[in-house]
């Protein structure tokens, strides 16, 4: 596949507004590249106790049934939190493991995935074929055009995630103090303002947040990415000096 053919597949995908725009353009991309199956896994961080996972994919019913009741979504190379440092993972590279070994007796031969990772979520998009072994070209256009599918889909999650609740820059600057292991009172004098107002603060920031005490409260809002300091504001020389 040329170049322009490649960009041609590419320039719908930044148009896409809607899941379900995003998913029919990863089946029809999938199958222009000559690849029989496709996956798109996206998950929430910022839940840290339970995974918050959708799949979508046009596997073969009785394989989502031995993946789903053997429990190799945990065990599948592709969904490891090592493949998110990598462009992408050739799945001829980790053939030698128990998914992997079950989709060639299931007869899914061989594949790719690459992992994207945005603010609030985790988007691997995979490709795959029947037979086992897949043309190099196949592998270089896949790997071209996925991570604009992955980036593609979190954008649409993170755009329907931007309800996040908002908090005052006084309850950032309160909170932020008590990640720092800062009492109500030392944070009160800090801040020069009463205790009872930095109880008032903390108290709106549960509400918010819809948390059930201080640590939880600073946890999530670390997730959610409230507590970031500003990267532009500062001397960005003065660790120089």
């Amino acid at each position: 596949m040329k170049f322009e053919d490649l960009y041609e597949l590419i320039r719908p995908i930044a148009e896409c507004a809607s899941h379900s725009e995003i998913l029919a353009l990863t089946s029809n991309v999938s199958a222009k590249l000559d690849f029989e199956f496709y996956s798109i896994v996206i998950r929430r961080i910022e839940n840290l106790v339970e995974n918050n996972v959708v799949i979508n994919h046009n596997y073969p019913e009785e394989w989502e049934e031995i993946y789903r009741t053997r429990s190799y979504f945990s065990k599948d190379p592709a969904n490891s939190p090592l493949t998110f440092s990598k462009p992408s993972l050739l799945w001829s590279e980790v053939s030698d493991t128990e998914v992997f070994r079950a989709a060639k007796e299931f007869g899914i031969g061989d594949g790719v995935t690459c992992t994207v990772r945005g603010s609030h979520h985790i988007c691997s998009v995979s490709f795959a074929v029947r037979k086992k072994d897949v043309c190099p070209e196949m592998m270089v256009g896949a790997q071209f055009i996925i991570p604009y599918l992955c980036n593609s889909v979190i954008c649409i999650a993170e755009t329907e995630l931007a309800t996040a609740p908002i908090l005052s820059e006084r309850e950032k600057e309160c909170l932020k103090w008590v990640s720092e292991g800062k009492t109500s009172w030392e944070t009160s004098v800090i801040m020069s303002i009463s205790e009872r107002t930095v109880l008032f603060h903390l108290s709106n920031i549960q509400n918010k947040l819809q948390t059930t005490s201080r640590a939880h409260s600073v946890a999530k809002a670390a997730i959610l990415g409230l507590l970031n300091a500003d990267l532009f504001s500062g001397d960005p020389f003065k660790v120089l000096k």
